[in-house]
């Protein structure tokens, strides 16, 4: 498995990437959000330096999704937006837990 923190931009066509997540990128990137690939099952970031890096221009975000066909979709938040994140864990289910259902 390597270094979870290693970059691994390897080059290839947008094929190369998961189209799913490829998609839901460049659906980010239409509306102004920054993303950047992520290792698969996890939230760690695949790139280096990916603050800096994350992009919401469609060529930035095809080559940073290149070559990683089982990344997931980070974004880089800041700037007035924000996530909750809700997890199953321990199995107590996270949205139960804030809706009182």
């Amino acid at each position: 498995m390597g270094d979870e923190g290693a970059d691994d931009d390897r080059t290839g066509s947008s094929a190369d990437a998961a189209p799913d997540s490829l998609k839901a990128a460049l659906g980010y990137a239409a509306v102004g959000l920054r993303s950047f690939p992520v290792r698969p099952q996890t939230k760690l970031p695949w790139i280096t330096g990916w603050p800096r890096r994350a992009s919401c221009d469609p060529t930035a975000v095809e080559r940073l999704f290149t070559g990683k066909a089982s990344a997931g979709v980070g974004l880089a938040l800041g700037r007035g937006i924000f996530a909750i994140d809700i997890d199953l864990r321990d199995g107590k289910d996270g949205i139960a837990s804030i809706t009182g259902s």
